[in-house]
């Protein structure tokens, strides 16, 4: 099954409402010693799996700026990852074309290239509500879902929130624990995978019958870098694109 078979199987039903449970489908990608299944697969493919799940209802302690879903509210304490982002083509992957291209296309479609655009439920939610698509929510967003989420495309929370659960890296410096009710938004889950290419394959590689043009898949980046000695010698898509953690993905584009 291909990634647009996926969504189309469970998007058109995610965005009936916004707290709507939804199926969980996932792929795997191989990491570049081989097929082994290791702890950075699993997180991947629970972190991935398709469609993403709505984040729910916030725990009742959040205060409005740790529930948000907003780039700006991350953007309160995270400054210089906000401000990266937002100089970056991710906070731009939804714009005025692929937008038009929403409104010819049916909403099983769309819901497909939002997965990487604009992956959230709540963000399809909305887009549902713009275009007026059929399955669109009944009601209007929850509080911690600004009107525009949609609009803002692959935002902190896509990467990042899970059940309004907080995810990134192993920290540089060590920390009594990531984990408390006394720290911001409960603190964060820590995983390996934020550093591993797989992280970035999920978007930036399609599979085997992916889309194509003149015979060559229209995403194909992790398996290129599978095959040049930066990955035989442990350099990740994230060494070079998001140096000293920068949020700012740079590339031929630049």
């Amino acid at each position: 099954m291909n990634r647009r078979s996926m969504v189309i199987v469970g998007g058109i039903a995610l965005v009936a409402i916004f707290f709507a449970p939804a199926p969980i489908l996932s792929r795997t990608l191989e990491p570049v010693d081989g097929p082994a299944v290791d702890s950075t697969s699993d997180f991947l493919a629970r972190h991935w799996a398709e469609p993403i799940q709505p984040q729910g209802t916030p725990p009742e302690w959040f205060s409005p700026v740790e529930a948000s879903l907003a780039p700006e509210s991350c953007g309160t304490c995270h400054v210089r990852q906000f401000d990266d982002w937002r100089s970056s083509l991710h906070s731009r992957t939804i714009g005025p074309g692929i937008l038009w291209q929403f409104h010819i296309m049916d909403q099983a479609d769309a819901n497909a290239c939002m997965h990487c655009h604009a992956p959230l439920a709540e963000q399809k939610a909305l887009m549902a509500l713009e275009i007026g698509w059929p399955n669109a929510p009944p009601s209007p967003p929850p509080a911690y879902v600004s009107r525009n989420l949609h609009r803002q495309g692959l935002i902190c929370a896509g990467c990042h929130v899970r059940a309004h659960v907080r995810y990134g890296p192993i920290p540089r410096k060590k920390i009594t624990s990531p984990i408390s009710d006394r720290l911001p938004h409960g603190g964060f889950q820590i995983s390996a995978a934020f550093e591993d290419s797989r992280f970035c394959a999920v978007c930036h590689q399609f599979g085997p019958d992916g889309s194509r043009l003149n015979g060559k898949l229209l995403e194909n980046t992790y398996e290129e870098w599978r095959s040049t000695r930066y990955a035989r010698e442990g350099q990740s898509c994230q060494s070079c694109h998001m140096p000293d953690r920068r949020h700012l993905w740079r590339g031929i584009h630049d």
